[in-house]
């Protein structure tokens, strides 16, 4: 069972991955090093981050082994606490994002100025939502 669980988490990872490059490689075929690639990257970079920190690899590498010393009524009203907390941490998150985007891109984008800032407002929020 541990080893199923590993070796299919290994296997979403490696997608997730392959997918991702696929997602660069398109990008910067796109938009290439201009101010509005910087921007796209740092859309794409900031909820793939704070869904890492808030998930990674918490879930695979120390909840599944643990959870296997548990029964399954136990192991599952600990997942359900679980996944009510981190969606709990990642809505805080997203409706900070939402709410005070000038903040966070000032804080994370510093170099952004004039359309650019303006453009990323708008695409911020919308990546305040996807978390």
């Amino acid at each position: 069972m541990l080893l199923r669980a590993s070796v299919l988490s290994f296997l979403l990872l490696l997608v997730s991955r392959l997918a991702g490059l696929a997602r660069d490689a398109t990008q910067a075929a796109a938009l290439g090093t201009t101010g509005l690639g910087d921007v796209a990257v740092l859309l794409f970079t900031w909820p793939d981050l704070a869904s890492g920190l808030l998930a990674g690899g918490v879930l695979a590498h120390v909840l599944v082994p643990r959870w296997m010393g548990l029964s399954e009524a136990q192991a599952a009203a600990e997942y359900r606490r679980w996944v009510w907390g981190l969606a709990g941490a990642g809505a805080c998150i997203g409706l900070c994002m939402l709410v005070w985007p000038g903040f966070w891109l000032g804080q994370l984008a510093p170099g952004l100025a004039g359309p650019l800032r303006h453009a990323a407002v708008p695409a911020w929020q919308w990546a305040a939502l996807a978390l």
